[in-house]
């Protein structure tokens, strides 16, 4: 008596080249269509595999998409044991190699075809919310065949495991009535349904991580290009998210860069837009006295200085930092400076104006106080 994984006795002689195909044809469920392929070239293509097997798949059943752009990633392989059985039977690892290249296709185009994500990119696209590994088995013991699918969400960035699902069904008892697409499918189906409702958090994770890289270069760029590229994704990154609070940060760090190459009127717009979204914004505070002092604005430079300084007591008597309150303590003594520099500034003003009304200015390129007006626009 045969064992049920155990081909029948083959004939001898020039027969068993095209008894082995037909026993490979009639074991992957059709006879007449692979016999010719497997008799005559004594190996199975993945092309003839998908053939024959695209009849049994069974397809996921319809429901809405998961809202997700995803890239995506299958692969289907033979475990230890059922890669035994079938070098048993006299394949190869080419022939398995077809095979496990055959079901991996079918059922990567069976997850596009059936919408199970609102958008699907073939691979591991870094552009997508998330990429989405679905790795499949096949597997038997002495008693059972079965199917197992895991499906592993990950960070298209980093590739870093977010969530990993896993299902397991026994499909026969017999490697004839063994028919795995008509189990993965479902079975992906299902994962689908568990991790529906975790999809808007495992997107929010990435986002988050790829905003906080962000943060790192715009904060600590090595150099001010990168700080200024960081900070410019930031502001957009915030206000995809409805960030504001973090968007009036990323324009108050660009400010500080531009005013390092001494671009000051693009520093002076990004500390407005700062200070539009969050007019409590400590640093833009201090950014705008900055820039008025670069401008020998003294006066406006003192009021800004005051407001921050103002800002960081309010801040530190609801949460005490020492170190925030030294630096307000030292902000208050700069506006304490501008106040004198506008002093002098002004009395200044006022002898080049003196020098102008008496022409008395030889020694002078033009109007003293012409050339003044022209060094404060």
């Amino acid at each position: 008596m045969l064992h049920r994984d155990a081909p029948p006795q083959a004939p001898n002689g020039w027969l068993l080249m095209a008894w082995m195909g037909a026993w490979r044809a009639l074991r992957s469920g059709a006879a007449l269509a692979l016999f010719s392929a497997a008799g005559l070239t004594g190996c199975i293509s993945a092309q003839s595999y998908k053939n024959t097997m695209s009849e049994q798949i069974t397809h996921m059943p319809a429901r809405a998409p998961i809202d997700a752009n995803v890239g995506l990633e299958v692969h289907h392989e033979l475990a230890p044991r059922m890669r035994s059985l079938w070098k048993s039977w006299l394949n190869g690892d080419r022939e398995i190699a077809n095979y496990e290249l055959a079901v991996t296709e079918l059922l990567r185009e069976e997850v596009v075809s059936g919408r199970l994500f609102s958008g699907t990119f073939l691979g591991g696209a870094t552009t997508s919310d998330l990429i989405v590994s679905v790795a499949s088995a096949e597997d038997k013991d002495d008693d059972n065949y079965w199917v197992l699918v895991t499906l592993t969400v990950m960070n298209p960035k980093t590739r870093a495991p977010l969530a990993t699902y896993r299902r397991q069904q026994v499909t026969a008892t017999s490697m004839f009535s063994h028919k795995p697409l008509q189990v993965i499918p479902r079975l992906v189906a299902s994962i689908g349904e568990e991790m529906r409702p975790q999809v808007p958090r495992l997107v929010a994770a990435v986002r988050q991580g790829e905003i906080s890289e962000v943060a790192k270069a715009c904060e600590q760029g090595g150099d001010l290009p990168t700080r200024l590229r960081g900070c410019t994704e930031l502001i957009a990154r915030a206000a995809a998210t409805g960030r504001t609070d973090l968007q009036a940060t990323a324009y108050v760090d660009r400010a500080s860069a531009y005013l390092q190459t001494r671009d000051l009127d693009r520093a002076s717009a990004d500390v407005d837009q700062a200070l539009r979204l969050d007019s409590r914004q400590i640093w833009a505070h201090y950014y705008r006295g900055r820039i008025a002092e670069s401008r020998r604005q003294y006066e406006r430079a003192a009021r800004d200085f005051d407001a921050t300084a103002s800002l960081i007591e309010a801040s530190v008597a609801a949460k005490p930092d020492a170190r925030l309150r030294d630096s307000g303590v030292s902000i208050r003594d700069r506006a304490r400076e501008m106040e004198a520099r506008a002093g002098m500034e002004q009395k200044w003003v006022e002898y080049l104006k003196a020098i102008q009304t008496s022409q008395e200015y030889e020694n002078w390129s033009a109007p003293p106080y012409d050339l003044y007006r022209q060094s404060q626009r």
